[in-house]
């Protein structure tokens, strides 16, 4: 049996775990009365454009409510949305969204996905105005998946850590700017293939230089003949999010 090794996410949840704490206890002894005015508590609106492994981009958008444990670290609950905005053909399949592969063909699922994150976050004040700042946490994704078959709900654990920085324009407005990486795969989506399908529209497309009718006249017979067998995926999401907002002290 292999030993078990600790995950980066577990890693990076540990050490901020030390780092809030060791900066909670110091932030006892601070002059609180320097730098810009402490808020205790905050929400955040952002939203922007995420990547993920193996497909095209995803809208990601996020509202957090966040408290402030000392100047520098705070804990953040939060809400996001995930889509990959796939549009249905007239023939019934999604001509956009994510693609199961195989070696019997890919097929497309439609994804809506809305994240429950935990993150804590260390900050560095670079004056009065600016705000550098690292992230990290995990999270709780709640998805949706459609295609042919119907939908499918699946849930998933994943974390994430990024780094940012904040604009203060006035005493309880910030503007934020952030990158984030997200870790997280849903297993076990069902989906359908279109290896059959693919094949008798390459077949009428080859003919197609030659004759247009006898083309449309395959297409038409063998397209809707085609079987569509079922296969089961993992989706890997892992991926890239850089989102800009505003953020609120309450």
């Amino acid at each position: 049996m292999r030993p078990k090794t600790a995950s980066p996410v577990r890693l990076l949840v540990l050490a901020f775990t030390v780092l809030a704490t060791a900066e909670f206890a110091g932030a006892q002894g601070r002059d609180r009365s320097a730098g810009p005015e402490f808020a205790r508590f905050s929400l955040s609106m952002d939203g922007g454009f995420g990547f993920a492994e193996q497909r095209h981009g995803l809208l990601d958008v996020k509202a957090e409510f966040q408290v402030g444990l000392s100047r520098r670290v705070r804990l953040g609950l939060g809400l996001g949305y995930l889509n990959d905005e796939g549009r249905r053909g007239g023939d019934g399949r999604f001509d956009q969204g994510y693609m199961l592969y195989g070696d019997d063909g890919a097929g497309s699922v439609r994804s809506r996905i809305m994240p429950v994150s935990l993150n804590l976050y260390y900050g560095l004040p670079l004056g009065r105005k600016w705000t550098v700042f690292m992230s990290g946490g995990g999270s709780w994704y709640r998805g949706r998946f459609e295609n042919l078959l119907g939908d499918q709900r699946k849930n998933a654990w994943g974390g994430q850590a990024g780094l940012g920085v904040e604009y203060r324009i006035a005493s309880s407005l910030q503007l934020i700017a952030q990158a984030d990486y997200r870790f997280v795969e849903f297993h076990g989506v069902v989906a359908h293939v279109d290896a059959a399908v693919l094949a008798a529209e390459e077949l009428a497309d080859a003919v197609a230089a030659g004759n247009t009718r006898v083309a449309e006249f395959l297409r038409g017979l063998l397209v809707p003949l085609a079987p569509k067998p079922v296969r089961t995926s993992d989706l890997n999401l892992s991926g890239l999010s850089l989102r800009v907002g505003v953020k609120f002290g309450l």
